[in-house]
């Protein structure tokens, strides 16, 4: 027993504690995706059905007692998609800000001419700052001596 008053985990604990627990959502969907496989696998089109013919299926196949179950976890997982679409849109249209804010100051930056051109400080920190937005390293400092002729 371990100091916090648990038993210590067997060697059967320790090799099944990083194997996937399968619900039986999960299994009832295999078994129907790999039974439409099989009967598709004769005909011209292989794979020739839609998702929903998959989990109209594995819902067929599930037993009645597991249906609840597996009706939270569609919700759930319906849910999650909304969210990451969600995320997803906020997340380009951020980079998208951003970009937009870089290009502009790299065609400022583009537009000085001469040969030893000396570019504004503050336009170099904030072209630095906005490539490290979008590399996902956050603003970051702008140190002349990397740059060279800068003021």
């Amino acid at each position: 027993m371990t100091s916090d008053g648990f038993e210590q985990p067997t060697e059967f604990d320790q090799i099944t504690s990083g194997v996937r627990t399968l619900t039986a959502w999960q299994a009832a969907f295999d078994e129907a995706e790999e039974t439409l496989l099989a009967a598709h696998e004769t005909e011209l089109h292989r794979g020739d059905f839609q998702i929903e013919d998959i989990g109209r299926a594995a819902w067929d196949y599930l037993p009645e007692a597991e249906r609840g179950a597996a009706q939270d976890e569609l919700f759930y997982t319906y849910w999650s998609v909304v969210q990451s679409d969600a995320d997803e849109l906020a997340r380009y249209e951020r980079e998208r800000d951003v970009r937009s804010a870089l290009r502009d100051c790299l065609d400022e930056l583009h537009g000085l001419t001469g040969r030893s051109v000396k570019a504004d400080r503050a336009l170099l920190e904030r072209i630095a700052g906005l490539a490290g937005e979008l590399l996902g390293r956050g603003p970051s400092a702008f140190h002349p001596a990397e740059v060279g002729e800068a003021s």
